[in-house]
């Protein structure tokens, strides 16, 4: 009957659908249980439309392996479901039930033929010993199968014991449907009713526990199946229109270089229509499926070129999110043992947990490492999962330190993880440890690469102010070598050149100095300012200062020199030939920040230049470097200071920077220098009594 060879070509495509998923040893067994179910509609088939009882009897026996090996597909099947855990289970029901149905072929095929009769319908075996022992099997095998997922029942968790009470659901109808075909084998009405029914049956259970309850995520191998299928019938179609166009000539040269060229049309082409294939018939069989290796490899390649944190973000956001469909995730970093919550777009309340809770959850993932389900952990463990509403939590490592914790909240539409998503879950745990090891090292040399720009900015300085420094002792010379003075004012001039010199020297010694330590301190900025301003005093034509009184803040003295030496440097090389060079700063305070304005009437930034100021190589000198505008940028970042930047062509350039008031100390004593700072410590004691009593 053609119910029976429908049934079966059925079970066949769901067969090979299933085999697609090589990696799934579950879908394996889907695959082996749907042929034999397939082999066994088409013996019902066979023998429904063969007259012949010769011929007939050869196919039966053939066919019939496919009733023989239901049962042990059966358990088989069970066993990977649950986890494949149970080597008793291996050993008792499903070695045994494998071995007897092999033996049951051969000697049905070899030996011990069955006889078939006449029925309503087509031919039928008689009832036999053979037959018997298969009812037997089929008894162990199924009764073993429901007794596994009974005990697996007990002990899985939440997430798990959907899929195994679907899976007993399946198990149990099958039991009583085959029960029931074994049982009606003798009655003439069974070919036409009872065969088919019981595969329909477990078919029709099977593929609603799959899409609905994802017994198995059989959906995507279904969508990869129908759009290979789809294409090839394309391609098919395509050679026999073309066949048919060309008539006699393909007999020709011509029309074996058309075939060719069609073939190698075909080669190239199949590949690029089943990338867009693929995708497009994902989405339409599976709202929220997702092809695991294709996703695998795709963020792979995103990691790849992940330079930073925030790249990073991307990365997890488009692959927890929008693939896995999870409601929020929280990425912390861990380093020497404390948390460090990275700010991610989607995360979880993390602002419920207290530090203590934040210690035990990392407590917990360094002495249970690996991929941890909220539901299986303590009852701690998992008050604390449900305050910040996670539902999975995974910890990375890299070198056997843990280095990172990541949190996922529970999906969109289901209550579960599927099996893709626990994959995707246990990949990217050990994925991600190469990946923060990079980014810490990129963020250590980009650290070093800006301590050596500010290093270059800074001699560069030194080259173009070096007579600065020569001066005073110039003028010191002139004044005693020629009598134009009375000695006192000489004693005066020498002095003052004496203290300017110092101050000089102090203040280059601080900057060259760069193997230091970022040192963090209170600063007055009016000081700062005041104190790099010596290098420039004979370069500027005018200067006029306005110092509120400004709170001091937190940050290193010698960066805030840096950063004002090059925002003067750059405003006296911005000079307009034959245009006296005029410059203001001031100070003052706002509610949220502490700002100082830089002026001057320079030469200009041409409005295209200003869009990309802080980009490397960035200059408005004929052969300047960028450096400079490098450095104020990194220094400025470095104390959270936001850079305003207005300017007009041949009107000038006001730079202003703005320190964010959670910088501000106050009543902080003035900080010790560093005994290596031997030209601070002779500028700051400096006495100039003590030259005038010797």
């Amino acid at each position: 009957m053609v119910h029976y060879l429908v049934t079966a070509l059925i079970d066949f495509f769901v067969g090979c659908a299933a085999l697609t998923k090589t990696r799934n040893k579950s879908a394996i067994a889907l695959a082996f249980t749907a042929f034999s179910l397939g082999l066994w509609s088409l013996e019902l088939f066979l023998l429904t439309v063969i007259d012949d009882l010769v011929s007939l009897s050869f196919w039966f026996h053939l066919t019939r392996w496919g009733m023989f090996f239901i049962p042990p597909s059966l358990a088989f099947l069970a066993w990977r479901l649950v986890g494949s855990r149970s080597k008793r289970y291996l050993a008792m029901v499903l070695i045994p039930g494998a071995l007897m149905s092999a033996g049951l072929a051969i000697t049905n095929l070899f030996f011990v033929p069955s006889k078939l009769e006449g029925v309503i319908g087509g031919y039928l075996p008689k009832v036999d010993s053979i037959f018997y022992l298969f009812a037997v099997n089929f008894l162990w095998c199924l009764v073993g199968a429901v007794s596994l997922c009974i005990g697996c029942y007990k002990s899985a968790t939440h997430r798990e014991r959907q899929r195994i009470r679907w899976l007993m659901i399946i198990l149990l109808m099958t039991m009583s449907t085959g029960l029931m075909s074994i049982w009606l084998v003798k009655y003439d009405f069974y070919l036409k009713l009872v065969g088919a029914t019981t595969n329909i049956v477990f078919i029709s259970l099977l593929f609603y526990a799959t899409v609905q309850h994802h017994l198995m995520d059989i959906r995507l191998a279904l969508s990869v199946g129908l759009t290979r299928l789809a294409i090839l019938a394309l391609v098919v179609w395509s050679y026999f229109f073309l066949h048919s166009v060309m008539g006699e000539l393909d007999q020709s040269i011509a029309g074996v270089l058309v075939m060719l060229m069609f073939i190698v049309i075909v080669l190239e082409m199949y590949p690029r229509v089943l990338r867009w294939a693929l995708p497009n018939a994902i989405k339409l069989m599976s709202r929220h499926g997702y092809d695991y290796e294709q996703v695998k490899e795709a963020t792979r390649a995103e990691l790849n070129v992940c330079m930073n944190l925030k790249g990073l973000n991307r990365v997890l956001e488009f692959l927890l999110i929008h693939t896995v469909r999870a409601k929020s995730y929280q990425f912390w970093k861990i380093e020497k043992g404390a948390i460090h919550s990275v700010s991610l777009s989607k995360s979880l309340k993390e602002e419920k947990l207290s530090k203590s809770q934040k210690e035990d959850l990392l407590h917990y993932c360094e002495q249970n490492k690996g991929l941890i389900i909220a539901d299986e952990t303590p009852e701690k463990i998992q008050k604390i999962a449900e305050k910040c509403d996670c539902n999975a939590f995974f910890s990375v490592e890299y070198d056997g330190d843990l280095v990172a914790l990541i949190l996922v909240g529970c999906t969109s539409e289901l209550s579960f993880y599927r099996f893709d998503d626990i994959r995707i879950f246990e990949w990217l745990r050990q994925e991600l440890g190469q990946v923060l090891n990079r980014i810490k090292r990129l963020d250590e040399m980009q650290d070093e690469l800006g301590d050596a720009k500010k290093t270059l900015s800074m001699l560069g300085v030194m080259n173009h102010y070096h007579h600065d420094i020569k001066a005073p002792l110039a003028i010191i010379d002139g004044v005693l070598t020629n009598n134009i003075y009375d000695r006192e004012r000489q004693t005066q001039i020498v002095l003052e050149q004496v203290d300017r010199s110092s101050k000089l020297i102090a203040t280059m010694a601080q900057i060259l100095r760069g193997q230091r330590k970022r040192k963090l301190q209170a600063v007055s900025v009016r000081d700062t300012i005041e104190d790099s301003l010596f290098l420039f005093a004979q370069r500027l034509d005018k200067l006029d200062k306005q110092f509120s009184d400004t709170p001091k803040i937190t940050a290193d003295p010698e960066d805030l020199k840096i950063l004002v030496i090059n925002v003067v440097k750059n405003a006296i090389e911005a000079k307009r030939e034959g245009v006296p060079l005029t410059m203001s700063i001031r100070t003052w305070t706002t509610a949220d920040y502490v700002c100082v304005a830089f002026s001057d009437n320079g030469m200009g930034i041409p409005q295209n230049m200003l869009e990309n100021l802080w980009e490397d190589a960035v200059t408005t000198k004929q052969f300047g470097s960028g450096i400079g505008l490098q450095a104020i940028k990194r220094i400025a970042d470095e104390h959270q200071a936001i850079i305003d930047v207005t300017s007009k062509v041949n009107e000038g350039t006001r730079f202003i920077i703005k320190f964010p008031m959670s910088l501000v100390v106050t009543n902080v004593p003035e900080p010790d220098f560093d005994e290596d700072n031997i030209f601070a410590r002779k500028n700051r004691n400096f006495d100039p009594s003590l030259i005038r009593n010797s």
